[in-house]
Parts: C-alpha cells; structure tokens; sequence
C-alpha cells in the first residue's frame, strides 16, 4: 500500500521542494498509521490530472493537543497530521489521486473531507465531487488557450454527448468568459444547459460569438484530430 508521504510527494514537482508555500519535507516516518482504502460505495474514481506547481505539504515536530493552536502539530489522536496546501490534514484512506480524511481545525475539532490532488495541486471539500471540481479550477485557471484545447480534446469524444452545464463551464476555461456573460448568451439564445450536446452543435453555438477566435481554433484541431 502506497504510504501517505509518498502519495503526497509524488503530486510535487521537484522544483517545488523547497520553493512551492507549504511545503516542507521535515517529517517523520514513523508517524501516522494505516493507509487501507474504505470510501463508501458509488464513487467515481477515474478522474484526475493536473498542470503546474502548486502548495506542498509538510509536517513540523510536535505532538498531540497542547496550546497555541494546530501549528506544528504532527499527530493528533495516534494519526498523522500533514500540511496539504497550508491546511492541516489527517488521512485515512487513499485511493489513485484521491484521498479520504479530516480537516484539523484550530480547536482540535475534525472536519470530514476529500482530497483531490493533480500534478502541482490538491483540493480539499466536503465531498469527492466538489475535491474533483475545485482541482478542476485550480488546474485550468493557469493553462493558456493551447493547453485547454488539448484537454478538452482529452475529455469529449466528437461524437459523444456531454451535459449543457460541463459544456457551459469548459467555455470560461477555453475563453476566459465570465459567469454573467454565459448565463445571458444561455438566456438569449433559449439554451437549455440541462440538455446534452455533442461537440459539434457547442461549437456552431459558440465560433461567432464571445471566445469564437479560440472556439474556431477547437474546430480545427477537432477536425485534424479526427479528419
């Protein structure tokens, strides 16, 4: 079973070790405990991918509950506690790039969460759905328009029909769109985002409006991709 060190560890660049907040590799390797895997029944755990260089971990000496807050804290409880992108984390279980936990807050309650980690980035929610959302939005927010034509590529089959509001959010990270600007072109045009579209018919939507240069751009690399 992967140790948790390691399941952290490999989601960081090597040039992050020492530059990336958050980070600090002064653990210990005898902390912690089990790692077994126990998420509930119904997940979906095919998802995860990540760009760039984000915060790290880390875990500093000290133990147990004591004054002064959970800084420092290394274990809480007989479990490790580590600092995943400046938030002190307990893990219980890991599976593939998600992890099951709790939060350690500064009163020494625990949060239940989900972690969700990509090449760089980790993201912490209350459920595995909102873990995969918030990564999502961390990973596309530094990629240029290149990149988000690859993974979009990456994600939709041509042929293939996808959710309105899948399509609808892919249309910030293509174009930068704003919230506001899409809810009104949805509204004007009499879209319904709760229907499913093929890549296609989001394409002839939306090449001659907000974004086109980028969406004509898509249309292409679509039509090289699969003739």
């Amino acid at each position: 079973m992967e140790s948790i060190e390691k399941w952290i560890k490999d989601n960081l660049k090597e040039d992050c070790y020492d530059d990336c907040p958050g980070y600090d590799d002064d653990y210990d390797d005898g902390s912690g405990y089990g790692n077994g895997f126990g998420y509930d029944a119904g997940y979906d755990f095919n998802y995860g991918y990540g760009i760039g260089c984000g915060a790290g971990y880390g875990a500093s000496d000290g133990h147990g509950q004591g004054e002064g807050g959970v800084e420092g804290i290394k274990s809480f409880k007989g479990m490790g506690v580590y600092v995943i992108d400046g938030v002190q984390t307990v893990i219980e279980h890991i599976k593939d790039t998600y992890a099951k936990g709790y939060i350690l807050n500064s009163d020494f309650t625990l949060e239940p969460c989900y972690i969700a980690k990509g090449q760089g980035y980790f993201a912490h929610e209350k459920t595995l759905k909102n873990a995969k959302s918030a990564l999502e939005l961390k990973i596309f927010r530094d990629m240029d328009s290149e990149e988000a034509i690859e993974k979009f590529i990456e994600t939709f089959k041509k042929d293939n029909k996808y959710s309105g509001k899948k399509l609808f959010e892919w249309h910030h990270y293509l174009t930068g769109s704003c919230l506001v600007g899409r809810e009104v072109f949805v509204k004007n045009k009499g879209l319904d985002i709760n229907k499913l579209y093929t890549v296609d018919e989001f394409i002839s939507i939306c090449e001659n409006e907000y974004g086109g240069k980028v969406i004509k751009k898509l249309k292409k690399k679509y039509q090289d991709t699969y003739g």
